[in-house]
């Protein structure tokens, strides 16, 4: 069901990827006209956008390509701010921001650690914030994604790797305590929020969480539901916990209420 009326156009930066495609797909099921522009398609610069959503981005592979992560969380970014012709833009950032943070509210100080490689991948999308919130065009807002669960076969997705190593080799080598916690949203989640966002947002910055953690120790049992195998837990196994991501902002202004990403799993496994 399209919750707005009349046909909306779209133009989605980064189509190709996981978030991108879905979000693609879900758009047009809903009647709305979605443009898909390839990757150096100068054209964007030329014609109107209409609303934008920013996929772009570079996830698991960001410490060895540090060059094509700034290009894409920061670079092509401010171009678009500068000189296309658009109406709204969403800018897709990250709850990983957080990681040193006391705080996982969106106005809360964000700390970042400039000498850790992994800091790269933070402070690329802070400052592609930054843009957004300064670069005086209206309608821009920021969404900073938690960690999203759906149909991604060919990532590194940590429960997409579990699925594939479970149904190869019937074991599971665990890298990260039994323990170890973050947030998961289910894909259908973030693409009802996006296209909310994008039409009727009100505020600069969002998170886009599911507001719960989810143990590995969880996950791992739900799988167990499914499908058989061993777990090996390395020696030196690091506990990652990660703070519970505030969603106050998405339940009050969109009344949002999360999908259980456990009961995505089995539905995951039937199409692995």
């Amino acid at each position: 069901m399209n919750p707005f009326e009349g046909s909306q156009v779209f133009t989605v930066i980064g189509a190709n990827g996981f978030i991108g495609s879905h979000l693609v797909n879900y758009l047009r099921s809903l009647g709305h006209i979605c443009n898909v522009p390839a990757r150096d398609d100068h054209t964007i610069f030329t014609q109107p956008l209409s609303n934008v959503i920013y996929c772009a981005g570079i996830t698991s592979d960001f410490r060895t390509r540090p060059f094509d992560t700034i290009e894409a969380h920061v670079s092509l970014l401010s171009k678009i701010l500068e000189l296309c012709d658009f109406q709204s833009l969403v800018y897709l950032s990250s709850t990983r921001i957080y990681i040193h943070s006391e705080s996982t509210n969106e106005n809360s100080p964000i700390l970042t650690k400039v000498n850790e490689p992994e800091d790269l991948f933070n402070l690329s999308k802070l400052l592609g914030e930054s843009i957004c919130l300064n670069s005086g065009r209206k309608n821009v807002r920021s969404v900073r994604l938690s960690n999203v669960l759906g149909a991604d076969f060919q990532s590194g997705n940590f429960v997409i790797s579990l699925f594939r190593e479970a149904k190869a080799t019937g074991k599971i080598n665990l890298f990260t305590t039994l323990d170890s916690e973050k947030d998961y949203i289910h894909i259908q989640d973030v693409l009802e929020l996006l296209l909310q966002i994008s039409l009727k947002g009100k505020q600069s910055i969002y998170n886009v969480a599911s507001g719960q953690n989810q143990t590995n120790r969880v996950i791992l049992e739900k799988i167990r539901e499914i499908m058989p195998f061993e777990i090996h837990i390395s020696e030196t196994a690091r506990k990652i916990k990660f703070k519970p991501i505030e969603i106050q902002q998405i339940e009050n202004e969109f009344n949002f209420f999360p999908r259980s990403i456990l009961d995505l799993i089995p539905e995951l496994a039937s199409q692995f």
